[in-house]
C-alpha cells in the first residue's frame, strides 16, 4: 500500500464518520422537535380541559345569578309589604291618640 491509498482510506473513513455524525445530529434534532410538539400538544389539551371547567363554572354562575335575582325580587317584595304593614300600624296607633 502506498501513502495515497492510506490517505484515501482515511478520507473515506472520515467522510463516513462525518456522514454518520450528520445523520445522528439530524435524528437528535428531529427527536427534540418531536418532544417540543408533544409538549405543546399536552399544553393545548390542558388548556382545553381548563376551558371546559371554566365554561361549566360560567354556567353555574349564570344559574346562580338568575336565582339571586329571584331572591332579591322576593326580598324587595317582602320589604314593601312590611313597609305597608308598618305604615298601617303606625297610622292606626296615631289615629287612636
Amino acid at each position: 500500500m502506498n501513502p495515497t491509498d492510506i490517505r484515501d482510506w482515511i478520507q473515506v473513513v472520515l467522510s463516513s464518520c462525518t456522514f454518520l455524525a450528520v445523520i445522528v445530529a439530524g435524528i437528535k434534532v428531529i427527536n427534540i422537535a418531536q418532544k417540543g410538539i408533544e409538549s405543546h400538544e399536552r399544553r393545548i389539551i390542558d388548556l382545553e380541559q381548563k376551558q371546559m371547567v371554566y365554561e361549566a363554572i360560567g354556567t353555574h354562575v349564570t344559574a346562580l345569578s338568575a336565582k339571586m335575582e329571584v331572591i332579591l325580587q322576593e326580598m324587595e317584595r317582602m320589604r314593601n309589604r312590611l313597609d305597608r304593614f308598618l305604615d298601617t300600624q303606625s297610622n292606626s296607633v296615631g289615629g287612636r291618640g
